[in-house]
């Protein structure tokens, strides 16, 4: 016998699991189309990194009743990027009250300048991505993926989201690789950001959707990466 860690996974409804097999189906027929996602996330990141308390005990013969205090109010910036292809866009830095139209003027105001580098046939045949958040339910564009869209998003599921399974996670490793003070937070985060801006980097993020999207249907639009 051995010991397994057990895979946190994010709780889905069977309504969510049809909407995940529809994605994927849609997806996986025209796997060219990949490359014209244009992949949207956003991510919150503090001063005091990523804690993992899962496997933190105290051993005693009673308990101890043991606590540990929390700062009240916790500096942190929401930071927005967008994958298409092999390209990373931004990040940009949102306020820290994100809203509609908020949301609605980076579309207007600054999309056009961050997709700049993005070829025009490219930009001519995307589909913009949308979570199920709020904030981004009926913006601009007639080609996007998400809520009321020409396809939609499946709710809950962030192993879907280039962004979400690689690349936060890439940048937060680079952020937090030495202990980081409120002031150097964001330039931190845009130096990480730089340093992922690869083309081999990004193609093996961007091919992995491939993969995931083959064992979402396998698994009936349920959860597969414990199988990966």
């Amino acid at each position: 016998m051995y010991p397994y860690h057990i895979q946190r996974i994010r709780y889905l409804d069977p309504a969510d699991m049809c909407s995940r097999l529809e994605l994927c189906r849609w997806i996986n027929s025209s796997l060219f189309m990949i490359r014209n996602i244009l992949v949207t996330d956003e991510v919150r990141l503090n001063r005091d990194g990523v804690n993992n308390t899962r496997n933190s005990h105290l051993w005693d013969c009673d308990n101890p009743h043991a606590t540990v205090e929390s700062k009240y109010h916790l500096f942190a910036v929401k930071v927005w990027g967008v994958v298409i292809g092999d390209q990373l866009i931004g990040p940009y830095i949102f306020p820290q009250r994100l809203t509609g139209d908020i949301y609605a003027n980076v579309f207007q105001d600054e999309l056009s300048a961050l997709l700049e580098n993005v070829p025009l046939q490219i930009r001519r045949q995307m589909y913009y991505q949308h979570d199920e958040a709020p904030t981004y339910f009926s913006q601009v564009p007639n080609r996007w993926i998400g809520r009321g869209g020409t396809q939609n998003w499946p709710p809950r599921s962030p192993d879907m989201n280039t962004l979400h399974y690689h690349v936060w996670s890439y940048i937060k490793a680079m952020v937090y690789e030495r202990k980081v003070n409120t002031r150097e937070l964001m330039q931190r985060i845009l130096s990480a950001a730089k340093g992922i801006n690869i083309a081999a980097v990004l193609r093996k993020f961007t091919s992995s959707l491939a993969t995931r999207v083959r064992k979402c249907i396998q698994a009936d639009g349920g959860h597969f990466e414990q199988f990966a």
